[in-house]
């Protein structure tokens, strides 16, 4: 059977840049940050998965965030986001996007469709 969930992230300036506060939502998801504005999930086996990315940021800052191909295995499967500048604003001046930590109290909303590996 399908599934369908949201992952959330909260990310917190306590510690190292970007780190990750607290995440919550489907069971199993597992987050850990491995470069500068790169994130590592994984996440339960599944057959298939689709990752629709969002994020909101209270300071105001516009990012873009990319997820990555994953890989899939017997035991569990994995993809990455990464999340990068994405200029000042509606209409304000275009740069080259460059990975970032997100500030402090960002939260990434992952929209996630699944289809798990199931044991009968």
């Amino acid at each position: 059977m399908a599934g369908l969930g949201v992952v959330k992230v909260l990310f917190s300036g306590t510690g190292a840049a970007g780190s990750i506060a607290t995440m919550g939502g489907i069971p199993g998801f597992k987050a850990t940050q491995i470069a500068t504005g790169t994130y590592q999930f994984t996440h339960p086996s599944t057959v298939h998965i689709d990752v629709i990315p969002g994020i909101e940021c209270p300071t105001g800052t516009f990012y873009n965030v990319n997820v990555t191909a994953g890989k899939k295995g017997s035991v569990s499967g994995s993809f990455q986001v990464q999340i990068l500048t994405a200029g000042t604003g509606p209409g304000g001046p275009s740069n080259t996007p460059q990975l970032v930590n997100p500030a402090t109290g960002t939260v990434l909303k992952l929209m996630v469709f699944n289809s798990p590996i199931t044991q009968f």
